[in-house]
């Protein structure tokens, strides 16, 4: 499940609010970590690129969610929302997009 069709599944189509707070909850190994990361990258992502161009704070106290696991999330939304996702010369361009969102 790519990222917009996770979004729209878990907040309809308007999306997460701005300056919201959300609590994802359940059992150990039911995915609460890949949602959060995919939420995260989505809203990392310019907008251009489909995202929502938010800064976030994670505090991350169990350790499964990583800068590279988190950048390589990033690399996929923006893949996801391009046309140009082929072309050598977008991906050296998702990637330098990538990394200034994981400033």
């Amino acid at each position: 499940m790519v990222s917009g069709q996770l979004h729209s599944s878990v907040y309809g189509p308007c999306g997460v609010d701005d300056q919201s707070m959300t609590e994802i909850s359940g059992p150990p190994n039911s995915g609460k970590s890949l949602v959060l990361q995919q939420l995260m990258a989505h809203c990392l992502v310019p907008y251009e690129y489909g995202g929502r161009q938010m800064s976030i704070i994670l505090i991350n106290l169990s350790h499964k969610i990583t800068k590279e696991s988190l950048g390589k999330a990033v690399l996929d939304e923006l893949r996801s929302h391009s046309k140009a996702a082929e072309d050598p010369s977008a991906e050296a361009k998702f990637t330098e997009i990538a990394k200034r969102c994981l400033l």
